[in-house]
């Protein structure tokens, strides 16, 4: 937590010196996000465990459903986002980051290394290739990628072998 507060404020200084002072609004606008974000943090950090494993694949369905929105009604500009949506308002593909590292947690948090070779590979690779895949079709390659590396960071913690890779 103390290199988050120390690189942070590095970070912000380096902002508020790069805009020289002159008007200091830059540097505060970003000090009250990263407060805010903190203060997110901390409060995330206290809720139980089980929570979040209870609410884990609900969430990952939301957010596969709210891709599929995006990728039906959204219009395409870059890229295609939700923002022709105002519910959405582009938030799909963010949260889907959040809700693939939740639910390939959850779906490693039960399986012993022994439940590793039982289980169908299939099941795994379902986790990361429909939220990929939809992203792709926006087109979003950098959103897909960060995607592919954060579920394939969660499944090396797992204890997925390489040669699954």
């Amino acid at each position: 937590m103390a290199l988050i507060v120390v690189i942070g404020s590095i970070g912000i200084a380096l902002l508020y010196s790069a805009a020289q002072a002159a008007t200091g609004t830059r540097g505060r606008g970003t000090l009250a996000r990263f407060v805010i974000g903190l203060a997110l943090m901390i409060v995330i950090a206290l809720v139980d465990v089980r929570v979040w494993l209870r609410v884990a694949y609900p969430f990952y369905g939301a957010m596969l459903f709210l891709l599929v929105v995006v990728e039906v009604m959204g219009h395409i500009g870059m890229a295609r986002s939700a923002g022709s949506i105002s519910v959405l308002r582009g938030a799909a593909v963010g949260m889907m980051k959040i809700a693939l590292v939740l639910a390939a947690g959850k779906y490693f948090h039960g399986l012993s290394h022994e439940d590793m070779d039982i289980r169908p590979s299939w099941l795994r690779r379902f986790l990361w290739c429909w939220p990929v895949g939809l992203v792709l079709l926006q087109p979003n390659l950098g959103t897909a990628l960060l995607l592919v590396l954060a579920s394939g960071a969660v499944f090396f913690c797992g204890g997925v072998r390489w040669g699954s890779f």
